[in-house]
């Protein structure tokens, strides 16, 4: 039985932790062609990490409890 095709999500998580470990401390990367900084890219690896758990069903389904007002 053959491994199944990866979704957009782990296509795009694979290619992004790719391009943070082939330039440590590098600033800027062009990503397809789009200039982008280092900081642009960890917000869209925790992005494209948290499609990944949803679709494997590893997310919880509270992210954040509002307790302030206790």
């Amino acid at each position: 039985m053959s491994d199944p095709e990866p979704t957009t999500a782990e296509t795009n998580l694979a290619k992004i932790e790719a391009l943070i470990a082939a330039n440590p401390g590098v600033t800027r990367v062009v990503v397809d062609g789009v200039d982008t900084t280092f900081a642009d890219l960890i917000a869209q690896r925790k992005y494209w990490q948290r499609e990944v758990n949803m679709e494997q069903g590893k997310r919880s389904t509270i992210v954040h409890v509002d307790l302030s007002c206790f």
